[in-house]
């Protein structure tokens, strides 16, 4: 049997797509849209997986580029090969699983919409239906073969695109599948966080979700959800379980003074990823390590800028001298994300902004959906500039360590220098902060002293519980990744 039906593919134009073929749908619409934003045209090497019936294909060879699209069934092989006829654009049509019919290949764009619905039991054979949309019990079949294999097939400075991450429970799957639709689209009023573990994978995936709108969104998602009413109900929800959970488990109220006067304080036995790492860490700790601070790292400093409209006088100057380091003083290739990204490339890693969500798990989302909450929220400045201070307090004697276990292993002199870069800057930003930017803050608004505590305290407490996470993983030899590297 091979009726067709015909579907517009996401740019306007019609495909075939037989039965049991994946049709284009709005997921792909969206891909469509991200495709053509990244601007690969004439001479740009593009690989599409898991094709199906060709539509992101066809977008890409619109544009010129030299497309290779591959499928493991051989009805998508077929009527890729049909529409490309059809449509009289050159793409190569090849058969087999993922990357392995172009194993040494390198492009400059790989994009795939592979099957992302939980299945409620085995996986289908690959000669029924379902075998388009169906992605084992997780839903993270195909999708994490994917994230591992894309740095060796991609070219420097390469493109991997999805659609989002894969949902962890019942409010990730639900601001998931809605950032897939237009905004506006009503979300179903039965999804509530009021039970959710406030750090758990669920919440915190949803979280970092409804973040993520606020700083480079996600491509084909219409940018309209970042203030979409339904969606901001559902945040406010989600952030009172985890600010409630937060202020429960810190500890009661403190002066500030207090709360930063404990972070100068380190023991002499005290025992974190950092230490670990400098006296006995091996490549692939280290290569984890940046795996999941990438989700922090790769926009270093961004989140803190949202408070330099609510400061004054000497705190937003302070503010804003201590960003503009961070921002690289005025030069690109300083700037401290980029740094990181160098570090990451020194270790082979995908230096991709937000490809490491998916393995991340909800220790290291926590962490770093802390420091958004308090960003977006004006009420919590004071929480947020506890939180500047808490980082920049800590951070050069862990990177002084770290800088070590990276000299001790080998490594480039880009994943050292990120580290050795801030143990001197740091340093200096450490005492700009505290005397500046928290003294000239509570000069001029003294009630935020406990605030300011407060979110000196909610780092220290994330990063803890990170650092069991990875300590406890890595000292019982396993992955501290959902998905191993």
């Amino acid at each position: 049997m091979f009726s067709t039906t015909a579907r517009d593919d996401g740019g306007g134009a019609t495909v075939l797509a037989p039965w049991r073929v994946y049709a284009p749908q709005h997921d792909t619409e969206l891909l469509t849209r991200a495709l053509h934003r990244e601007r690969v045209g004439a001479g740009g090497a593009v690989l599409d997986l898991g094709t199906g019936s060709g539509a992101l294909a066809l977008a890409a060879a619109r544009r010129g580029a030299h497309v290779t699209a591959v499928d493991r069934t051989y009805r998508a092989v077929l009527a890729t090969r049909l529409n490309a006829r059809i449509a009289r654009l050159p793409v190569e049509v090849l058969h087999g699983d993922l990357f392995g019919p172009v194993t040494g290949r390198r492009f400059d764009l790989v994009v795939s919409n592979p099957p992302y619905v939980p299945a409620p039991g085995a996986v289908p054979g690959r000669h029924r239906a379902a075998v388009a949309w169906d992605a084992g019990v997780d839903g993270r079949l195909l999708l994490d073969r994917i994230c591992r294999r894309a740095h060796t097939s991609l070219r420097p400075g390469g493109v991997l695109l999805l659609v989002l991450p894969c949902g962890r429970g019942d409010l990730s799957r639900t601001v998931r599948q809605a950032l897939t639709r237009p905004a506006g689209t009503p979300l179903p009023q039965r999804v509530t966080a009021a039970y959710a573990d406030p750090y758990g994978d669920d919440l915190q995936l949803a979280l970092h979700l409804c973040y993520e709108l606020h700083y480079r969104g996600f491509a084909g998602v219409d940018a309209e959800w970042e203030w979409d009413p339904d969606l901001l109900r559902l945040r406010a929800e989600m952030e009172h379980r985890f600010l409630s959970a937060l202020r429960a488990d810190v500890g009661p109220p403190r002066r500030a003074e207090d709360a930063l006067a404990d972070l100068l304080v380190e023991p002499a036995d005290a025992e974190g990823p950092s230490q670990f790492l400098k006296e006995q860490g091996e490549l692939w700790h280290f290569r984890e390590y940046a795996a999941q601070r990438s989700l922090y790292h790769l926009k270093e400093a961004d989140p803190h800028a949202w408070v330099i409209p609510r400061l004054t006088g000497r705190a937003k100057a302070a503010m804003v001298a201590v960003e503009y380091d961070e921002f690289g003083a005025g030069r690109a290739e300083r700037i401290h994300a980029r740094l990181f990204a160098g570090l990451m490339t020194d270790l082979g890693l995908d230096t991709t902004y937000g490809h490491y969500v998916d393995a991340a798990g909800a220790e290291m989302l926590t962490n770093v959906n802390l420091m958004s909450l308090f960003g977006l929220h004006r009420a919590l400045r004071g929480a947020l500039v506890g939180h500047f201070a808490a980082v920049e307090t800590t951070s050069s004697p862990g990177s002084r360590r770290l800088a070590h276990g990276l000299r001790r292993i080998g490594a480039g002199a880009a994943a050292i220098h990120f580290y050795a870069e801030h143990v001197e800057a740091d340093a200096a930003h450490e005492q700009i902060v505290r005397r500046d930017v928290v003294g000239g803050l509570l000069e001029t608004e003294p009630s935020l002293d406990e605030d300011v505590a407060f979110g000196a305290d909610a780092t220290e407490w994330t990063e803890n519980r990170l650092g069991n996470h990875l300590l406890t993983a890595w000292r019982n030899g396993r992955s501290s990744l959902r998905t191993p590297l």
